[in-house]
């Protein structure tokens, strides 16, 4: 399942270019992808440079060489965003080798009107071997549905994605 994903970017990056507002360009986002495909419930768009991963009924995954990729897909076994939020590492760790929750507290934020609860870690890649920067978003776009956002990031490139990555995570929007 890893080959599915393979990179990230840090927390910190991500939500400080968050948090500063970063405006979005719809014209570098244009894959859109309805998700779940039947009944979909959000859509998320990954820019035209990025190429797909993964996809699937339950799981869409774009990135760029294999230094960087984000995958979507729907928790089944959560109440709520922050009960998902806490067992992060359990769902993190099926993906990657080592992975440790940073001590840093889970951080939310607001994304087209929903709250996003954000998880940083780090760890070792399954397949490659290399160090990862890993995040997870956990989100619920029809109040009940939670969801999720992973991010792996090989350990010194993924940072020069953070624009891309931006506008990924803004793009995510309820149906």
């Amino acid at each position: 399942m890893l080959s599915r994903i393979t990179s990230t970017v840090r927390i910190l990056l991500l939500t400080s270019a968050l948090a500063l507002g970063v405006a979005l360009s719809p014209a570098l986002a244009d894959k859109t992808h309805e998700f779940p495909k039947e009944k979909a419930i959000f859509t998320i768009s990954y820019p035209d440079s990025w190429t797909e991963v993964y996809k699937d009924e339950e799981y869409v995954e774009y990135g760029v060489k294999d230094e960087i990729s984000i995958g979507a897909w729907i928790l089944k076994d959560y109440k709520d965003i922050k009960e998902a939020a806490n067992a992060a590492g359990e769902e993190i760790a099926a993906y990657v080798k080592e992975f440790k929750v940073s001590e840093k507290d889970a951080e939310i934020i607001k994304v087209n009107g929903m709250d996003m609860i954000l998880v940083e870690g780090s760890g070792i890649d399954k397949e490659s071997k290399k160090p990862l920067q890993v995040q997870v978003a956990f989100f619920s776009p029809d109040g009940k549905t939670i969801c999720a956002l992973l991010y792996y990031g090989v350990k010194g490139v993924a940072e020069k994605y953070s624009d891309d990555v931006v506008k990924i995570v803004r793009s995510v929007k309820a149906k």
